[in-house]
């Protein structure tokens, strides 16, 4: 919808001051609702959440694809929202509760991976059915991919061993107290400054960035193509860093060194997008593939491992709730800035943000040895 909805809006039955409506509600309910989808997980049966889930969002898809108004197309974003919570949130948990200890960054790894792999290429393949089938026509086409989903789903995802009431009733004091510790707070805080930095505040700017610094009488290609080359590149730098991450932080046995080292990295990446030496913005954007992917990856391995099974499904919707938040807030604080200053400092801050939590982390580790 965010790739095809904004130029589409004849076939929708909306104006375009209606597509930011449409655009943000679904994340808007995903703000109230992660809580309770958190809630639910950690006492329903988590299978049939999460193939609840999934079918909502084709249900929802198919709302949006028979739309032909406002009314019905909100309708339609709103329930997308709680499905994705469900889906989202659930994924999370769902890992968590069936990787091994010693497994569990690779994996989550590789969930990160087709995380990104989907986002991609869905953008990708959505747009370009759209071009050559039409609007609703390639709606339907998603819903009918997003009903299969749910049979495959449901064929293929194992039992998960219901644990919350054995621990409810042997550990309940120590279970609470392990989800609320100055380490899970840190995860927590992590995830919120890589969320509101990069697919906040970098995201929104990063038309402007290649427009002004990148753009010249002599490239050939466009700002938009230039946009969507970057893009590209990250994500399937992303790909590849999401699962390396984890595989090093289960060899290394420590989550907080790759996540330092990360952190540093991206740092580097904020203060290289300050430059005006084309090659040096290139390699910045790239190389924040490695702090947004190491980051959405390890917060959750680090959620498994700090919390009891018994508050995971808390644990993993105060973890989203706080990116999306992030990812919410970043936009509008980056335009603000810019009204009193450049590019560069916009970036600069970002890259103090990033050095607040790796001081904290570092102070951690140097604690513990």
């Amino acid at each position: 919808m965010y790739t095809v909805l904004p130029t589409h809006t004849a076939e929708a039955g909306i104006t375009l001051a209606l597509v930011g409506i449409l655009l943000g509600v679904n994340r808007a309910v995903r703000l109230v609702f992660n809580g309770v989808a958190g809630w639910c997980y950690d006492r329903i049966t988590q299978r049939g959440l999460f193939l609840g889930g999934l079918a909502l969002g084709a249900f929802s898809t198919a709302c949006c694809a028979a739309a032909y108004q406002f009314w019905l197309l909100f309708v339609g974003r709103t329930l997308w929202g709680v499905a994705w919570s469900l889906i989202w949130i659930g994924g999370g948990v769902i890992l968590l509760n069936l990787a091994e200890s010693a497994e569990r960054g690779r994996w989550t790894g590789w969930y990160q991976t087709w995380f990104f792999f989907g986002a991609g290429s869905g953008a990708f393949l959505g747009g370009m059915l759209t071009d050559l089938m039409g609007y609703h026509p390639t709606l339907w086409i998603i819903t009918a991919i997003q009903a299969c989903s749910v049979v495959v789903v449901a064929m293929f995802l194992p039992s998960i061993p219901d644990r919350m009431p054995a621990i409810r009733k042997e550990q309940p004091s120590q279970s609470l107290k392990t989800f609320f510790t100055h380490d899970f707070g840190l995860t927590v805080f992590l995830q919120g400054i890589n969320r509101f930095c990069i697919p906040g505040m970098l995201a929104a700017t990063l038309g402007l960035l290649v427009k002004e610094r990148l753009v010249s009488p002599q490239f050939v290609l466009g700002a938009g193509t230039i946009t969507g080359l970057l893009i590209a590149g990250r994500t399937v730098l992303s790909m590849a860093i999401a699962p390396l991450s984890g595989y090093l932080s289960d060899r290394l046995k420590s989550r907080w060194s790759v996540l330092s080292f990360a952190l540093i990295i991206g740092i580097a990446a904020m203060l290289f997008l300050t430059s005006h030496i084309v090659l040096l913005i290139v390699i910045g954007f790239l190389c924040s593939a490695v702090i947004t992917s190491s980051v959405q990856s390890l917060t959750i391995t680090l959620t498994g491992d700090l919390v009891a099974d018994a508050h995971r499904g808390k644990a993993v919707s105060i973890l989203h709730t706080v990116g999306d938040l992030g990812s919410a807030l970043g936009p509008p604080c980056a335009y603000t800035l810019l009204l009193y200053t450049g590019l560069s400092e916009v970036y600069l801050v970002c890259a103090f943000l990033f050095a607040v939590p790796l001081g904290l982390i570092v102070l951690k580790i140097r604690r513990n040895k």
